[in-house]
């Protein structure tokens, strides 16, 4: 392999890579969310809601809720 060709695959492997790290996810909010909060509102919201959602049983839990939920854990994640 050439030190062109190396230099090519290198950097279609780093564009590659770019394009799949996640990118920031937007924020499920609850329904009732009002129009034109700031994003630091719309991450206080968030995080109120989550605590809503964590002090009901799971079994309560709508599907909009789990996506909240699974939404949270992800962005935990990240930060470990």
């Amino acid at each position: 392999m050439t030190e062109d060709e190396k230099g090519t695959l290198r950097a279609d492997i780093a564009t590659h890579m770019q394009s799949t790290q996640p990118g920031p996810e937007a924020l499920p909010l609850p329904p009732a969310t009002p129009p034109g909060l700031s994003p630091e509102q719309q991450e206080t919201l968030f995080d109120n809601w989550c605590s809503d959602i964590y002090a009901r049983s799971p079994k309560s839990w709508t599907p909009s809720e789990r996506e909240a939920i699974r939404v949270a854990t992800i962005r935990a994640l990240r930060t470990l």
